[in-house]
């Protein structure tokens, strides 16, 4: 009789569980760098709407609470102008202003850097307040 043993198949099943798993972790970096690169698009092109609206509208806000990137005017009563959430496992912290930003009635803000975290990655960014010009920073960079 030809065929194949308990011990062959149970080692069969446990190379391909181990090559399963192999794969799906050297997927998943991929799939949260680019989740990363999305929400830092996302944060860049709020940055360049607020700032077009503060030209058009008066001051503006821009800022991150719960999960949200909120656009508001800069007034008593603040109105939210525009509003879209982070995508899941992502966040942003501002340096070198509190947890939102003031752009005037000419574009310009403070000049500040932010932080865009996941589980295992960040992306930092150092962005000009005159002109809304961005880098991208290294690890090193403080």
């Amino acid at each position: 009789m030809r065929g194949f043993t308990l011990l062959e198949t149970i080692a069969v099943v446990v190379l391909l569980g181990l090559a399963t798993s192999t794969l799906a972790v050297s997927l998943a970096g991929p799939a949260e760098a680019a989740r990363l690169r999305g929400a830092e698009s996302l944060f860049l092109d709020f940055d360049r709407r607020a700032r077009h609206a503060a030209v058009r509208e008066g001051p503006v806000r821009l800022a991150v609470r719960d999960g949200l990137l909120e656009l508001t005017g800069d007034t008593d009563d603040p109105t939210i102008l525009a509003s879209r959430p982070l995508p899941d496992g992502i966040g942003i912290e501002f340096g070198g202003v509190e947890n939102e930003l003031r752009i005037d009635a000419l574009g310009r803000s403070e000049d500040y850097r932010i932080r865009i975290t996941s589980e295992n990655d960040e992306i930092r960014l150092r962005v000009a307040g005159l002109t809304g010009w961005h880098e991208r920073l290294g690890a090193e960079a403080p």
